[in-house]
């Protein structure tokens, strides 16, 4: 049983270290950055996913100073939208519209606050530091996962509520990712973010693997 008096001083480091790395990645650029990181592996995976989908995950224009920013997701119908791009190639035009719908989701509670509060646990565990530095990057690897996952099932949910051809989903299926895109806030990321920490660094709480 660990004591009161290091419990307390673990939580205090979990604290310092939670609001610290928010205020630090908090800045706009570097919001931007984050999104840049997200949205190539979210974008392709979701595409992958979807074939008979056009997808785009991108950074929200006109952004890059805001505080508060969002992952913008363009979706439509690749069939409908190639047979537009085909037109225009006909007709000689150098650009053309085609017709896609957007949605968005806000960086920091989709991510950033998730992710922090991971590493803020990760830096309270009392774990040597090389150990540390490789359960933090399996641990952000598998979060990252989990929101593409959810960003996918948030995909599906927009294609279902906006019907555009492809991927009109009924029944149990339609149900599910309604129930996710309504309950699947920020409060369900925390709780899957503890559980990736507990797997990962409460096993290794032995003598062999503390500072």
């Amino acid at each position: 049983m660990f004591p009161i008096k290091f419990i307390g001083r673990r939580f205090f480091i979990f604290m310092v270290a939670y609001f610290g790395l928010i205020g630090c990645l908090s800045p706009g650029p570097i919001q931007n950055a984050g999104i840049a990181v997200f949205s190539k592996p979210a974008d392709m995976l979701i595409s992958a996913f979807l074939p008979q989908g056009f997808i785009v995950v991108e950074h929200s224009p006109k952004e890059e100073i805001a505080t508060e920013q969002t992952v913008r997701i363009l979706f439509g119908n690749a069939q409908v939208i190639q047979e537009y791009k085909a037109a225009a190639q006909r007709d000689g035009k150098v650009k053309t519209t085609v017709p896609l719908k957007e949605f968005k989701v806000k960086y920091k509670e989709f991510i950033l606050f998730p992710l922090c509060f991971f590493w803020a646990l990760m830096l309270a565990t009392p774990l040597k530091w090389k150990l540390k530095l490789k359960l933090s990057c399996a641990g952000t690897g598998i979060l990252l996962l989990f929101f593409i996952l959810k960003l996918l099932c948030y995909t599906l949910d927009q294609y279902t509520m906006n019907p555009i051809g492809v991927y009109q989903l009924s029944g149990w299926a339609a149900g599910f990712v309604s129930k996710v895109y309504e309950n699947m806030k920020i409060g369900v990321s925390f709780i899957v973010a503890t559980i990736v920490w507990g797997g990962l660094a409460l096993p290794k709480l032995k003598s062999d693997y503390l500072v």
